[in-house]
């Protein structure tokens, strides 16, 4: 029987600003979110880990930009190149939620 390797992590918040930062503090943050989501990309694939589970908050808002989006999908692209079989999952935190007050 094959081994089975999963990865769980959560709260990422992709896209996040930083307002209180001067903006070449805020841009290297910003970047530095990205570069992480990357190293975990690469973490998935040398391992050749059979499941990426994404609890909650892989955004930052409901309504990220579309940048953020194109940078999230190319990374998922790169582990379905290297590993197909891996599989993705991602479950939405509150703030990724679109609901009414009334739930």
């Amino acid at each position: 029987m094959a081994d089975i390797r999963i990865v769980h992590t959560s709260n990422l918040h992709l896209g996040r600003r930083f307002p209180d930062f001067d903006r070449d503090t805020e841009e290297l943050r910003i970047q530095d979110t990205i570069n992480v989501f990357h190293d975990l990309a690469g973490y998935v694939i040398k391992n050749e880990v059979s499941l990426l589970l994404i609890a909650g908050d892989l955004f930052d808002k409901a309504n990220p930009k579309r940048e953020t989006i194109s940078k999230v999908l190319s990374v998922f692209g790169e582990i379905h190149r290297n590993l197909p079989d891996t599989r993705i999952i991602i479950t939405p935190g509150r703030e990724e939620l679109v609901m009414k007050n009334d739930g």
